[in-house]
């Protein structure tokens, strides 16, 4: 009865391997099937294109737009690239003319009262612009001068 029950098992086994194997083999018939498929599929677009090609035309109905948006793509980046060269130029220009600071200007030049109006530089005796005063001003005391008594 042992050897009865040991081959039962054994031709189960075997069947549940074959069973596995056959499925495997009509997945890959299927996938081959469907790859065999789409190279038919992409052979025939390729012999469509030639001969549209050779006609003249475009080889598919959306490569011309594809071309035209390719070139309208080409067409921007140079005009990207050279607004870029004369916008860099154009900060070249203005950076080289002066220095770049956060200070206010101060006067240098005063109209004086005569007859012509032009301006004068003050040279050396500039009128004094304090500094503007810190935050930590607000604790110190104003003076408080005592009254002269003559």
């Amino acid at each position: 009865m042992n050897s009865v029950n040991l081959f039962q098992s054994q031709i189960k086994d075997v069947t549940r391997k074959m069973m596995a194997t056959v499925s495997e083999l009509s997945m890959h018939q299927a996938t081959a099937h469907k790859l065999q498929k789409e190279r038919d599929d992409v052979c025939e677009r390729a012999i469509v294109a030639r001969d549209r090609l050779q006609n003249g035309e475009a080889p598919t109905d959306t490569a011309d737009a594809e071309f035209q948006k390719l070139l309208q793509g080409e067409h921007q980046k140079e005009l990207d690239r050279q607004a870029a060269a004369q916008r860099k130029q154009e900060e070249e220009i203005v950076n080289s003319n002066f220095t770049r600071t956060t200070a206010e200007p101060r006067v240098n030049a005063y109209i004086p009262d005569d007859d012509h109006g032009l301006p004068k530089a003050y040279g050396v005796n500039a009128p004094f612009k304090p500094t503007a005063q810190g935050a930590s001003m607000r604790f110190i005391r104003k003076p408080n001068p005592k009254p002269i008594e003559i």
